[in-house]
């Protein structure tokens, strides 16, 4: 389960501390990204959470 909320803290690294570029397409792939990373995380913590109730 720690696995997964680091990845999620990942995800807000790379959102947070990604150099900001000023072109709009390296922008959006790294907000892209920073997404995905944190979505595989908050999946995979849900589904460890939810495995015992089931």
């Amino acid at each position: 389960m720690t696995l997964y909320i680091l990845t999620m803290l990942a995800g807000f690294a790379v959102l947070i501390f990604w150099p900001v570029s000023r072109d709009k397409l390296i922008r959006n792939a790294s907000k892209s990204l920073a997404v995905v990373v944190f979505s595989v995380g908050l999946v995979g913590l849900m589904s460890q959470l939810l495995v015992p109730v089931v």
